[in-house]
């Protein structure tokens, strides 16, 4: 699936690669799905990269190894010495100096032929402004509030995010915004009410930079409409188990972003706002020792019931719709799943087709291992 370029790049003249480019790129020329023609996309394709930390370091690197001809590094923070572990853009005499200055310094060197633009902010409400004119967006963020207006700002301008995320020993990647598939809002209406960062949580220095490959990969393949990217898949690493899994994520026709809430009827629009309630696990260990009544559902994938479960009726998620008749609306509703982010989809839609008391068990049953029965295999 190729990136659809913006009017504004449509306008300009492209840029052909000269004897030096073809020497620098040879051995991605070779392949038979680039070729000359798929490495002159690379060179007039522009891309935005938001945030150049731990993912956004290796993104940025890759991308200028590889050729993409204009980059827009956004970036308002200065370099620590927490950040070194995992931030390989900089080093030791780059602490308290601007991420921004020290990476297009390190992205010249390697690859003097990039254009690049500069923005020293952060995005919020001028995300559209800054966006805007862009091939692709790689949202490298830590924080809910950039990860949203950079949401809004995709669908309005109609470009692609790819996107990325870590935790602890664990990372997540996905395309966003695409034609067709979902948008970040479609997989989480509103922020975690848990939510942390890895400045707050740790991660593991190699996550970040396996997880920003993996989103630069994502990038080339749009970028040269090869393969079959991460549209409406959500592709999770655990590092401790050297395991891949990639779970659906299915778009939202209710969604406030990027459903048709602008032709729906007023009850669908009033649907669309209906979200599930967060349940910690200490909040569900104590329903348990009050005998509280309610309905538990495992929506995992009967492997993984095999591999670890705290009990409930296994409905998987590509299950779920047609096996609705054993649900009671009269009682609370509590949805689980690995690490909580398909229970989360599962909730708000079940709490958007009208049952009025749906929990979403926030962190899963990793999550209830860690903090309340460690008896419960990790997985």
């Amino acid at each position: 699936m190729a990136v659809r370029a913006s009017h504004e790049r449509s306008v300009k003249a492209t840029a052909t690669l000269t004897d030096e480019d073809r020497l620098r790129y040879r051995q991605q020329i070779l392949l038979p799905d680039i070729g000359v023609e798929g490495q002159q996309k690379l060179k007039n394709a522009r891309v935005a990269i938001v945030g150049l930390g731990g993912l956004g370091s290796p993104v940025a690197l890759y991308l200028t190894a590889t050729g993409v001809g204009s980059l827009t590094l956004i970036e308002y923070d200065s370099v620590s010495l927490s950040n070194l572990h995992r931030q390989i853009l900089y080093d030791s005499e780059s602490v308290g100096r601007s991420k921004l200055a020290e990476a297009s310094k390190r992205i010249s060197l390697l690859n003097p032929e990039i254009s690049l633009v500069c923005n020293a902010l952060r995005l919020d409400g001028n995300a559209v402004n800054v966006l805007s004119g862009h091939d692709l967006i790689i949202d490298c963020t830590d924080n809910f509030e950039s990860r949203y207006a950079i949401n809004s700002a995709s669908i309005e301008l109609g470009i692609p995010v790819v996107f990325g995320s870590v935790h602890r020993f664990s990372g997540q990647v996905s395309v966003f915004g695409a034609k067709g598939g979902p948008c970040y809002c479609c997989l989480y209406p509103i922020a975690p009410e848990d939510a942390v960062s890895c400045s707050d949580d740790g991660v593991l220095g190699t996550v970040p930079g396996l997880v920003g490959i993996l989103q630069a990969t994502e990038a080339l393949k749009l970028i040269l409409g090869i393969g079959e990217p991460l549209v409406g898949k959500f592709l999770l690493y655990d590092a401790l188990l050297v395991e891949f899994r990639t779970i659906k994520v299915i778009r939202d026709p209710n969604c406030p972003t990027c459903g048709d809430q602008k032709a729906s009827s007023p009850a669908k629009s009033v649907a669309s706002a209906i979200r599930p309630r967060g349940l910690s696990v200490e909040e569900y260990a104590e329903w348990l020792r009050e005998e509280k009544r309610h309905q538990l559902i495992d929506i995992r994938e009967e492997y993984e019931r095999d591999i670890a479960s705290i009990g409930g009726e296994l409905i998987p998620m590509a299950e779920l719709t047609g096996r609705l008749n054993g649900l009671v609306n009269d009682e609370p509703i509590v949805v689980y799943c690995h690490l909580g982010i398909r229970s989360r989809q599962v909730a708000t839609m079940l709490a958007q087709m009208g049952y009025r008391n749906v929990y979403d068990l926030l962190g899963g049953i990793d999550r209830w291992s860690e903090r309340i029965d460690s008896k419960v295999p990790r997985y």
